[in-house]
């Protein structure tokens, strides 16, 4: 895991932002983040999991993650992953481009186009992104999805992701797009 931060909101909910980097030689599909915490005493206090934003993660890839959980004391956490290697056919191939990323209201827009460069998508894109604070944490992520309709051989579409700012101010960010069929 990189880039992760595990910050308190005010209603007393834990939020654990990251990224995961897929270092199994091979795409993952439903990578799932577990998160358990302990005691002083190394005796279990709570757990919960989520997956990670996209939903087949090429191999060598960084893709968000956003756990939320209540647990009222803690001593330590920690973090595993649950993945099953991919049986669908992925597209790394699809590009990112014009990214800008403003605050409006207390929401961050990342605003970008995506091409497809290859042959038609048989069903649709997936773009995710996490946000980064100027030590490099994650302070939140987003996620949208472009559809095959909209995004064929060499068409580029534009996207909007909404990320709230409550953890705090960004100043960079990471975004991977993935392709099906």
């Amino acid at each position: 895991m990189q880039h992760f931060n595990l910050v308190e909101d005010q209603y007393g909910d834990l939020h654990l932002f990251g990224l995961l980097e897929n270092r199994t030689g091979q795409a993952q599909e439903y990578p799932t983040v577990y998160v358990t915490f302990r005691d002083a005493a190394g005796q279990e206090v709570g757990s919960d999991f989520n997956s990670v934003e996209i939903e087949t993660q090429p191999d060598g890839w960084l893709a968000p993650f956003h756990i939320v959980t209540i647990v009222d004391e803690y001593a330590t956490f920690e973090m595993t992953v649950d993945a099953l290697p991919a049986t669908e056919a992925i597209r790394t191939d699809l590009t990112v481009s014009n990214v800008q990323v403003t605050l409006d209201g207390g929401i961050y827009e990342v605003r970008g186009d995506i091409t497809n460069p290859g042959d038609p998508l048989a069903d649709l894109a997936e773009i995710a992104v996490a946000l980064l604070d100027v030590s490099g944490k994650t302070i939140g992520v987003g996620y949208t999805v472009v559809l095959d309709i909209d995004l064929g051989s060499g068409q580029t579409a534009p996207f909007l992701i909404e990320v709230d700012e409550f953890f705090g101010t960004a100043s960079d960010y990471r975004i991977v797009a993935v392709g099906y069929g």
